[in-house]
């Protein structure tokens, strides 16, 4: 008897539960997409070769080389103040302190933003020094707090270019907690791992993956990079984060793209798993004045502005 079609959108469809299978000590080739495999295969390209092949630190070096030496010499001592205060910061829970050093949260080597009476001694094609910080700033107040909280002497200097960014409070990971049900950009990871990201929901295109709720993430998040097998536990969050299995159990590993760690090319790093529905959403989560909001990505279009 043919199954009757469904007029239910799709956030109304009734996707299967995941069928935790029994465990063995082999990985099973159902595991591995074949299809994606052979879809992405490498293509016959010289000049992606030679892009792959091209030397990063070349790159960066050509990069500084239109900078001002004080430039340079000045973002290197922010850098090495700046890897200090994120070991403080480690130390101190994660606690952001800005009138005690916190203020400065990044650093780098851009053009100028505006008119600058002087900008090195390559001039107009100069590069200046970029500083972003928590609060905004004044080009003063951003001097200063460079030079009483980092030591960087030269940045006290009104001739040295300098752009200052109000780039609010930067984490690398902000989104570690325990949600139910889990949003999309949140802490996850295979039970064996440190923790990962959860990328995006997604369904399989033919039965029965059509009937999945899926995570769609990284092989290294999602598969322990090769050595996990098909049912392995899905934490959220991941373990590094507190995750405990199988407590904080979301969904099942589903299926990888292998990863070549031979040194053959590898063009997507990429895994998903089948989710218990009710564990997961569909919105993206953001922090926003000091705690976190969820938004969805809209289905229509709309035209990109110029």
């Amino acid at each position: 008897m043919a199954r009757k079609k469904s007029s239910k959108s799709d956030k109304d469809t009734e996707f299967d539960e995941p069928q935790v299978p029994d465990q063995d000590d082999t990985v099973s080739p159902d595991d591995y997409d074949d299809d994606a495999v052979e879809m992405l295969s490498p293509p016959d390209d010289e000049e992606l070769a030679a892009a792959l092949e091209e030397d990063p630190a070349e790159s960066e070096a050509g990069h500084d080389s239109a900078a001002d030496p004080r430039v340079i010499e000045a973002k290197a001592e922010i850098e090495e103040k700046m890897g200090a205060q994120t070991q403080a910061l480690a130390a101190a829970a994660g606690v952001v302190d800005v009138d005690n050093g916190d203020m400065i949260q990044g650093v780098g080597i851009g053009s100028p933003e505006f008119d600058m009476e002087q900008i090195g001694e390559e001039g107009p094609g100069g590069q200046v020094l970029n500083v972003y910080t928590a609060e905004k700033q004044s080009m003063e107040e951003c001097r200063r707090c460079l030079y009483d909280d980092f030591s960087v002497k030269c940045a006290s200097d009104d001739t040295m270019p300098m752009n200052v960014f109000q780039s609010g409070i930067i984490d690398v990971q902000p989104h570690r907690h325990r949600q139910r049900p889990s949003p999309n950009g949140i802490s996850v990871g295979h039970f064996r791992i440190t923790a990962g990201t959860q990328g995006a929901l997604a369904r399989g295109r033919r039965a029965p993956r059509d009937r999945r709720l899926l995570i769609l993430s990284n092989n290294h998040v999602l598969a322990n990079s090769n050595a996990a097998r098909f049912g392995d536990t899905i934490l959220q969050p991941g373990r590094a984060d507190g995750g405990q299995n199988p407590r904080d159990r979301i969904a099942i590993l589903e299926r990888f793209v292998p990863i070549n760690f031979g040194g053959g090319a590898n063009l997507v790093d990429c895994a998903t798993a089948w989710c218990w529905p009710e564990r997961v959403r569909r919105e993206y989560i953001y922090r926003a004045s000091g705690g976190f909001r969820l938004f969805r990505i809209s289905s229509g279009s709309a035209r990109a502005g110029v």
